[in-house]
Parts: C-alpha cells; sequence; structure tokens
C-alpha cells in the first residue's frame, strides 16, 4: 500500500515538473534568407503602386526576395513569379533606401535576412496573402522615432557600438575564431516592424511606427488587433557605406534616420501542397515547450538541390517545411 502511493506520488510529481517545464507562453523565431538584390530601382510596389520609376519622384530602392518584383506587381504575378530565396515557398519581397556613399555612388546591401518571432505572449496567425507595410518611416527626422539601429560588423558578430545613424568612421578590426585580427567588412543594420493588425495599419514596431498598408490593399476584417509573425530585418552592407547616407534622407537631418523598409508579405505551398507559412507559425512560433524568445527553428541547405534551403526543429532537426 505505501509502495503504491509512493509510487503515485512519484507519478503526480513527474507530471507536474513536466507541466512547469512546458509552461511557457506560446512563443519562438526562425531566421530567413531573403537572397541578394534582385532589383535596383526608384519604383515603389506599395506607396507608388503602378507608377513606373521614370515619373515617380521618390528616393531609390534596393530589392530583395521575389525576382519578379514590379511597379504594378500583383498577388497572382507575385505568386507565380521566381523567388530570389533559397526557401523557394517564400515570394515575399522586401526593399530598402540605397545608400549614397562619399564619392557619390550607389550601394546596396550585401545580404539581407529577417526573423519571423513571437515575442510570447500569445498565439500569432498568418496574415492573408499580400500584406503590405513599411516598418519606419521615410519621412522620420527625429531620434525617438527612428525604427532601428546600426552597428560595425555582421549582425551579432559586430563590435558595435550601436548607433543610431550611419558610421562616419572606420569601423574597429575584430578577431575571428583563430585569434586573427581582421577588418570589418560589413555594417549591419537592424529594423523592426510590428507585430499586430489593426484592420487597416500595421500596428507600431519597436523602435518606430508601422508605416500605412497599401490603401488599394487593405486587409478586409474589423479593426480588433490581431497578432501576426513580427518581422526584424537584418540588413548587412558592404563598409563602403560608412560616411554615406539613405538615399531618402533629408537635407539637415543625420544619415540613416529614414531607415525603413517595405514588405510584402506573401508565402506558397511546400513541396507537400501545404502552406509553407502555416507550418511556420504552427511548428517554430506557436511553441510553448521552450523559451518565448528562443530560436526554435532553423534554415538549412536542402539536402541534394544546391542553393535551396528548408526549415527544421532546432530542437529535433525534423523537417517543418521547405
Amino acid at each position: 500500500m505505501l509502495k503504491r502511493f509512493l509510487l503515485s506520488l512519484v507519478v503526480l510529481f513527474t507530471g507536474l515538473f513536466a507541466a512547469s517545464a512546458s509552461a511557457h507562453p506560446p512563443g519562438g523565431k526562425v531566421l530567413l534568407n531573403m537572397g541578394g538584390v534582385v532589383a535596383q530601382s526608384p519604383f515603389d510596389p506599395i506607396l507608388k503602386w503602378g507608377q513606373p520609376a521614370s515619373t515617380v519622384p521618390t528616393h531609390g530602392h534596393c530589392f530583395h526576395g521575389n525576382k519578379s518584383i514590379t511597379h504594378d506587381s500583383t498577388i497572382p504575378s507575385l505568386l507565380a513569379g521566381e523567388a530570389r530565396q533559397p526557401l523557394k515557398s517564400d515570394r515575399s519581397s522586401a526593399w530598402v533606401p540605397w545608400v549614397v556613399g562619399k564619392m557619390g555612388q550607389t550601394i546596396c546591401p550585401s545580404s539581407f535576412f529577417r526573423y519571423y518571432a513571437n515575442p510570447g505572449d500569445t498565439l500569432i496567425r498568418a496574415p492573408a496573402d499580400g500584406l503590405r507595410f513599411v516598418a519606419g518611416n521615410p519621412q522620420n527626422t527625429t531620434a525617438a522615432t527612428i525604427a532601428g539601429n546600426w552597428r560595425c560588423g555582421a549582425f551579432h558578430a559586430g563590435p558595435g557600438p550601436v548607433t543610431q545613424t550611419i558610421p562616419t568612421t572606420r569601423c574597429p578590426d575584430y578577431v575571428d575564431a583563430n585569434g586573427v585580427t581582421r577588418p570589418q567588412t560589413y555594417v549591419s543594420q537592424i529594423i523592426y516592424a510590428g507585430r499586430s493588425w489593426n484592420g487597416k495599419d500595421y500596428g507600431p514596431g519597436l523602435g518606430g511606427s508601422g508605416g500605412p498598408a497599401n490603401g488599394r490593399d487593405h486587409f478586409k476584417g474589423g479593426a480588433t488587433n490581431t497578432r501576426v509573425p513580427q518581422n526584424i530585418f537584418v540588413v548587412n552592407w558592404p563598409v563602403s557605406v560608412i560616411g554615406g547616407r539613405l538615399s531618402s534622407d533629408i537635407a539637415g537631418v543625420p544619415a540613416g534616420y529614414t531607415a525603413h523598409v517595405d514588405y510584402i508579405f506573401l508565402w506558397n505551398h511546400n513541396s507537400k501542397g501545404k502552406l509553407a507559412l502555416g507550418k511556420i507559425i504552427d511548428d517554430c512560433l506557436n511553441r510553448t515547450d521552450q523559451p518565448p524568445h528562443a530560436l526554435t527553428c532553423r534554415e538549412v541547405p536542402k539536402p541534394g538541390v544546391a542553393g535551396e534551403t528548408q526549415i527544421v526543429n532546432e530542437q529535433t532537426k525534423e523537417l517543418v517545411t521547405d
């Protein structure tokens, strides 16, 4: 009898421990590669939709992601287009203002990544195809409303310091994994987007306000906020941007104050006929078995297919989607 009672206590406490170990709020994140530059042009498929570059009085952009992006892109045209991203179910498109270097040259990013994240307070949902938003403000003039920051070195590896403006002096050298001192080759830029949709506009970001969604293409529905994957954009630039200015920067305002990312949220089905974004949200971003800010999934090379990737569970290494 005593043995049975002790056994029941073991079972009870084991269950309580397991429950507490998994009692995290929904959360998680995954880092995704947007691929290299696919276009350089002043056209803007969100704020100046339908207007060719020759007629748009705006700043220049470097485009990443979907190769078929044009001034009059539509959801069907982008879904049918070719992805520069190595994860081929990802048909999203993102663009940033190019940097005008000290010699007047046009400079585009060396690489472009984004986190999809759930900060860990509620379940999130996939937005409908074609959510369009601007993270940051191309007319910003104040430090308090800058959407992101800059630092010397590639993201997570730079010696800093973190600044709100484009660096103006040479980046300090760094010591690599073998103890060799080397010059920096990147300046990284981080831009935060919002994480909730209010029916018309993308919600406020961590460092500023999310801009308006395309007036032609607002999401349908009521005004109740809906949590969607938060985008944290990681843009690595060559060191030639040091001392330069964004093409969107306003005269008299410090270089980099108008940092912003235009983004079209668009996903296709994976090779199994499943909606890839839904799989990422379910298996990577709504996890309760890991701390909210944990890297729950990872993009890795796709076996046997050069230049393509797939998403796997970081803990089990099982396939999530391709």
